[in-house]
């Protein structure tokens, strides 16, 4: 063993590799003497076992330690799963809705956040929040682009009105037109349906900020400018949450930054967003425009419609 070490520090590589060994197998033995240390302490044995084993592995570790292992090893392992599976059961019980459905919590967060940040309003974040933990979810993430719209419908033939290049934009309810809006208008361009889907005097404020025209044509604009500017478009819907006078989507998209947007000059680089739209409806369309994004620039960006300073 002697001859060994002396070969190790005649070779400086050799010498740093046995270090190593001797650390590593130190940190190991430490390790493994705690694990062992903490079963005894934790495990379902009487008291005077417990001291023994205790007195056993401190006094004489090496022959302590290998002993415990050979006599109760297959009990520390059915120990540690029944632990594992408590702690993933105390979590359920806790957090149902994220038992239910893994993205539920982070949703919150988000709303939460935007809450912190006024985007939302107290009655408007109590809402979300009730859809979220008290209802089934109205949507679940799905890449849209050249995906057939999930509409809810009596018959066959309402869905498949919202399939072909005809979509029926008739009596929808909130969540369908936010759909038909950023799977139709926003993805696929069809500017046409913003007449059926707008007032003709809606506010939309992310056109507003930038000193657009009112009415339907600022969000036709407002359309037009995002596409002209932003190219490869892959666009996805996180989460749609709607009630009967108003209507928000969580939605994220990529592609490349090829025109001014956002006050920004194009850079030609991909970029990747994450949006909060909000429409506020009124006889069924909206009357209303509000949005919170955050563009990841090199310089991340955050523009809330009703701060538009920010």
């Amino acid at each position: 063993m002697k001859g060994a070490a002396m070969l190790a520090y005649d070779y400086p590589i050799l010498g740093l590799f046995w270090t190593m060994l001797i650390f590593f197998s130190w940190l190991a033995w430490i390790m493994l003497v705690f694990r062992v240390i903490v079963d005894i302490v934790v495990g379902d044995m009487g008291g005077l076992s417990k001291a023994i084993w205790a007195m056993f592995v401190i006094v004489v570790p090496w022959l302590g330690v290998l002993t415990y292992l050979v006599v109760n090893g297959d009990a520390m392992t059915e120990r540690t799963v029944a632990a594992a599976e408590r702690h993933e059961a105390e979590i359920r019980t806790s957090l149902p809705s994220v038992a239910g459905n893994g993205d539920t919590a982070d949703e919150i967060a988000k709303f939460s956040e935007l809450h912190a940040a006024g985007v939302l309003t107290d009655a408007e974040f109590a809402r979300q929040q009730a859809k979220l933990t008290g209802g089934q979810p109205r949507a679940h993430g799905e890449n849209v682009v050249g995906a057939v719209l999930d509409v809810p419908g009596d018959d066959q033939g309402q869905a498949a009105s919202v399939r072909g290049d005809a979509v029926a934009t008739d009596g929808v309810d909130s969540e369908r037109l936010m759909r038909i809006y950023l799977e139709e208008v926003v993805v696929k361009g069809r500017l046409e349906l913003i007449d059926e889907l707008a007032h003709p005097d809606m506010v939309d404020e992310a056109n507003q900020a930038f000193g657009g025209p009112a009415g339907r044509p600022g969000l036709v604009a407002h359309v037009q400018g995002f596409n002209r500017n932003i190219e490869n478009l892959d666009l996805t819907v996180e989460r749609i949450v709607a009630n009967d006078d108003s209507v928000m989507a969580w939605w994220s998209f990529s592609g490349v930054h090829a025109g001014p947007w956002l006050g920004r000059p194009p850079t030609g680089q991909p970029i990747e967003v994450t949006v909060f739209s909000f429409f506020d409806l009124l006889d069924g369309r909206i009357s209303r425009y509000r949005l919170w994004l955050h563009a990841g620039f090199d310089e991340p960006v955050v523009f809330d419609t009703s701060r538009p300073g920010t």
